[in-house]
């Protein structure tokens, strides 16, 4: 059963449109119209739907000539993907999953990988396993959120370190008693200029 938890818990497909249903509708709504227009074909880059597309508008052009020579060299005929189809494909997935990351609510990395994982099985289930384009978006946005994560865990590593060493350095000043006594001295001094300070500052 679909979690509806107020806090993504599951990369499961079902669980990720349960959570955005219940406090993303406006982003669930992004993502269902981007996956109606990947199962019609319109962001397809493959011979096969661009072959299709082509002939469809062909057929509805009443100024088309179907004896005319075709450009058998192009690559729909040649059965590679055009770069402005591929470009296409990467930019709105790009665009699709920008909204999604920036208008959501997710808490910490890890979240936000459980999100990226079903939105990518999402999108892959819905026809986003014949456009490669779409996978790879998803994997290198992982991919960067991974990179940073580590590296803000390797900041707050040192920081600790930082931390317990400066943690240890005051117990041994604690305990030792020349370093005690040094500290003492350099209080009662530091209380006697702040006492001449006030002093002098009343007799002004």
């Amino acid at each position: 059963m679909p979690n509806q938890e107020s806090e993504l818990t599951s990369s499961s497909p079902a669980d990720v449109r349960a959570w955005l249903s219940s406090h993303h509708p406006k982003q669930l709504s992004m993502l269902d119209k981007f996956e109606i227009e990947l199962r019609l074909g319109r962001l397809s880059t493959s011979s096969t739907a661009t072959a299709r597309h082509s002939s469809s508008a062909s057929s509805l052009d009443p100024n088309n000539d179907s004896n005319s020579t075709k450009n058998y060299g192009s690559p729909h005929y040649l059965g590679r993907p055009s770069r402005s189809n591929r470009r296409l494909v990467t930019f709105r997935t790009v665009e699709l999953l920008r909204s999604l990351i920036g208008s959501t609510k997710w808490r910490n990395g890890a979240q936000l990988m459980l999100l990226l994982k079903g939105l990518g099985r999402e999108l892959h289930s819905s026809g986003g396993f014949r456009e490669p384009a779409i996978g790879n978006v998803v994997r290198r946005v992982m991919s960067c959120v991974r990179e940073e994560v580590a590296s803000q865990s390797l900041i707050e590593e040192e920081e600790e370190k930082q931390v317990e060493a400066l943690s240890r350095e005051l117990s041994r000043m604690d305990t030792n008693p020349s370093t005690s006594s040094m500290n003492n001295s350099v209080s009662s001094s530091m209380n006697s200029v702040s006492r001449g300070k006030v002093v002098s500052f009343a007799a002004g």
